[in-house]
């Protein structure tokens, strides 16, 4: 059975984000400490001191985990790169609640920085780019929305490319795993 997941919820414990995103409760306390990870707020008295998760924080938190362990990026950078990336996800999904994630299209950012200024651009791909012979552009807007999209010139001092849709999987997935759990 597929699990449907509410995005804005807050369901997902500390130390479950920190499975999610794989990073180190530490890491997860300074990003707290800093607003860049932000708990949500407890309604219930009982849940007072312990902290929850939507989703979309939990995704947050990978993609900034994903830009200071492989790019070597400061977390304030990062955080402003996975803010950018939710704004990305929150146009592309097709609601609040979701059950799958099935695209052709996988969204990247394309990142820059210079002069210590970090710049983000949103850049997609057609899934299927790994199959022999599949395109391998890059195009500015969605090409299944944009049949006339025009592939993307990167800037010169770009220097990553952060796979959203991925990580936004690899989190969907874990936290599916994680109710599932909780539900047996």
């Amino acid at each position: 059975m597929t699990k449907t997941i509410n995005l804005n919820e807050p369901i997902f414990a500390q130390t479950e984000l920190c499975d999610m995103a794989r990073l180190e409760a530490n890491t997860v306390n300074n990003w707290v400490r800093l607003n860049h990870v932000v708990p949500a707020p407890s309604t219930d008295r009982r849940m007072r001191g312990r902290r929850f998760y939507t989703l979309l924080e939990c995704v947050k938190a990978r993609i900034m985990g994903s830009c200071v362990e492989r790019l070597a990026m400061q977390p304030a950078h990062a955080a402003e790169v996975a803010a950018h990336a939710l704004q990305v996800i929150a146009k592309e999904l097709p609601g609040e609640e979701i059950s799958t994630i099935d695209v052709a299209v996988f969204s990247y950012l394309i990142v820059s920085q210079a002069s210590g200024n970090v710049t983000v651009s949103t850049a997609y791909r057609w899934g299927k780019f790994a199959q022999a012979g599949a395109d391998p552009t890059f195009y500015g807007m969605n090409p299944d929305n944009y049949p006339a999209a025009m592939p993307v010139i990167f800037p010169l001092e770009a220097f990553a490319i952060v796979p959203i849709t991925q990580l936004f999987r690899e989190v969907f997935n874990a936290a599916a795993e994680i109710l599932e759990g909780d539900s047996a």
